[in-house]
């Protein structure tokens, strides 16, 4: 449905997909992130390759997710990450 910055308590994940939602939420914690985002919580105008990435990782993640939780791999991370950089 889109995207929404918020803060998600910790500095690690860049971005996560909500499938409550149905929205790509960006975190306003992670420092990357950080360096983009102005005052009012809005992306500067150099953020659009950071947005394009953000995007892309979290895409990435769902469709590995999706992929390896129908195989008997589901629940091994590596298989995860495997299947992520096989996309």
């Amino acid at each position: 449905m889109g995207y929404e910055l918020r803060n998600l308590d910790n500095d690690i994940e860049r971005a996560i997909y909500s499938q409550d939602e149905r929205l790509i939420l960006i975190n306003t914690e992670a420092p990357i992130v950080r360096l983009y985002v102005n005052g009012q919580g809005r992306f500067k105008d150099g953020a659009r390759l950071l947005l394009a990435e953000l995007f892309l990782d979290v895409i990435t993640n769902e469709l590995a997710r999706r992929y390896v939780d129908r195989t008997t791999q589901k629940g091994e991370h590596e298989a995860y990450m495997q299947v992520k950089q096989n996309i």
